[in-house]
């Protein structure tokens, strides 16, 4: 993943890839025939990983305190290699039919794990709130295309002026008062 996120789609190579896990070629082929198999399969691992970690922290107390947090710490999954990684995929598969192919499937699946992951963090009481899977989609394209223009414009996450907004459109959208 760093070598895709640090180097880019078309420079990273299986090779590079396994002198940088001090693997044998013939292991690192054993489990992964092809870069785009390897590629997608440590990008998804990553992600999972993270996510996992990421609502593995205790609950807020109130449904506004859980909202701030859970999008703080959404906004924070798209600052770092992770993201970048999965863009660098994406823009391949556009034009790698093999690797759109894996993608897709493995897209579809780590769809529902962030969705999963949203709704533990947002909590049981606001996901089962009538508005709450469509906020959740609006939510999570929005940080991802807002996340995307940090490839030009450099500057820190933490002071991205929707972050405020999208805490109040939450509260807005979800009915949530204090």
């Amino acid at each position: 993943m760093t070598s895709l996120a640090d180097r880019g789609l078309a420079n990273t190579s299986t090779l590079k890839v396994q002198e940088d896990a001090q693997v044998s070629r013939g292991s690192l082929l054993h489990h992964f025939p092809s870069k785009a198999t390897l590629l997608v399969a440590a990008v998804r691992q990553l992600a999972v990983d993270r996510f996992s970690a990421a609502t593995s922290e205790p609950p807020a107390s109130t449904d506004g305190q859980r909202i701030d947090e859970a999008i703080d710490l959404l906004w924070s999954m798209y600052d770092g290699p992770l993201f970048w990684a999965a863009i660098e995929l994406w823009i391949g598969a556009r034009q790698d039919g093999t690797l759109r192919d894996i993608l897709e499937v493995e897209e579809r699946k780590l769809g529902h794990v962030v969705d999963e992951m949203c709704d533990e963090l947002f909590g049981p009481q606001i996901a089962a709130l009538p508005d709450y899977s469509d906020f959740r989609d609006v939510l999570i394209t929005s940080m991802r295309g807002i996340a995307l223009t940090y490839s030009f414009d450099k500057r820190e996450m933490s002071s991205e002026p929707l972050l405020r907004k999208w805490k109040s459109l939450a509260r807005f959208c979800l009915k949530i008062r204090d």
